[in-house]
């Protein structure tokens, strides 16, 4: 994680694929897609409002 502020990756919230996804879902979403950009480290999921 870029920046000057060595600590930030301390601070920064993460949260693993599973987890966004059961969030986003009670929120009102459906997941329409996921994708590993970088395996075990970035994931990118695609969402669409429950219908």
């Amino acid at each position: 994680m870029g920046g000057s502020d060595s600590n930030r990756a301390l601070t920064h919230i993460r949260l693993d694929d599973s987890g966004v996804i059961k969030e986003v879902e009670a929120a009102g979403w459906s997941l329409v897609e996921e994708r590993e950009t970088i395996p075990k480290s970035q994931y990118l999921c695609i969402f669409r409002p429950k219908r």
